[in-house]
């Protein structure tokens, strides 16, 4: 090899570093601005804006914590949780239909609970839906 080729190759492995280090910086930042809740804004918006990247229990807990601006002494309906869920099915929004297994789970984890029938309120800890696993 001579010195070009060895230069040209030393740039290249530069290039996919920096690219590698940009991805990971962006994505911090983009999990440290999932935490700053806005609960004005409209259900699909702070949907979309949160959503992302979560799974089915965690959207469960985000969309009822939405629904309850945030407030744990709140409860909110399991059929109006299902009724605003199956009217952002879209992929850019929560991108399946509503599973009651959904509410099983984030119940299991902590993230909701239940004081009656029929009921959700979010715990204190439902900001963990926010933390990478």
């Amino acid at each position: 090899m001579d010195q070009k080729q060895i230069n040209k190759e030393i740039f290249e492995r530069l290039e996919k570093l920096e690219g590698a280090i940009g991805r990971t910086g962006v994505k911090k930042i983009i999990g440290a601005q999932s935490t700053k809740l806005d609960f004005s804004r409209n259900e699909r918006n702070f949907v979309k804006l949160h959503a992302g990247g979560m799974n089915g229990e965690k959207k469960f807990a985000l969309l009822v914590a939405r629904m309850a601006k945030g407030e744990t002494k709140v409860d909110v309906k399991t059929k109006d949780v299902e009724t605003a869920w199956n009217k952002m099915k879209s992929k850019d929004l929560l991108g399946s239909p509503y599973n009651g297994k959904y509410a099983t789970v984030a119940k299991g984890n902590g993230w909701v609970d239940s004081r009656k029938y029929g009921t959700y309120h979010i715990t204190n800890s439902w900001k963990e839906i926010f933390d990478k696993v």
